[in-house]
């Protein structure tokens, strides 16, 4: 996966939304960023989002690896696989590390746990993320989940109740339109504010509407 230039179509959309988040529109300070199959982008959207508001804000930022299948944020970030959030009980401080390269962004990687293979533990193993949620909201100016694809595993529909809104990744002439709208029944199924959609290579934004 290679990181979108600054000045890409993608990129210029998800420093957009940080201005905004910033300013208070929308009105979110944990996000929820998937894709529907895998591929989209969704890692990379989610590293520029977090770093983005690091940058802007004067309180920490939390960039959780909540994609327990296909980990690897920790290589992209150059910090250690562990301590992490497969290996977390629930209690005890969050298991979060500093980035020496954005000091006021800090990363809980999935951990050393996590399965290259989906073989490992899941999130629907792990009754505590509702505590992990809030603690996480309590402590963190924002608070940036980036997730495992949406139509091949539980998780994003277990985990979108728990923030203030999802942000879906689109890649151009791959993401199907039935594949969107299933997703969109998903999120509205359990509750889920959909902020928008990003499009990866053109770049353009599209606000869901309700």
């Amino acid at each position: 996966m290679k990181p979108w230039a600054s000045d890409s179509g993608p990129a210029r959309e998800i420093f957009r939304l940080c201005g905004g988040l910033c300013n208070g529109s929308p009105a979110a300070k944990s996000i929820l960023v998937t894709g529907p199959e895998g591929g989209e982008g969704v890692t990379t959207a989610a590293i520029m989002l977090a770093t983005g508001l690091a940058a802007r804000s004067d309180r920490p930022v939390l960039l959780i690896e909540a994609n327990l299948h296909t980990p690897g944020i920790h290589r992209l970030l150059d910090v250690g696989a562990e301590p992490g959030l497969a290996g977390w009980s629930g209690e005890g401080p969050l298991p979060y590390q500093r980035c020496a390269e954005h000091p006021n962004l800090a990363i809980l990687t999935a951990g050393l746990r996590a399965s290259l293979n989906g073989a490992g533990p899941g999130l629907t193993d792990m009754p505590w993320l509702g505590v992990l949620a809030r603690r996480a909201r309590d402590e963190f100016a924002y608070v940036i989940w980036d997730t495992a694809p949406a139509l091949r595993y539980p998780d994003v529909a277990m985990l979108s109740p728990l923030t203030d809104g999802v942000l879906v990744m689109v890649e151009a002439d791959r993401t199907r339109l039935d594949q969107l709208s299933y997703l969109r029944e998903q999120m509205q199924r359990v509750n889920a504010t959909l902020l928008g959609a990003v499009m990866n290579r053109h770049g353009r934004y599209w606000p869901f509407t309700q």
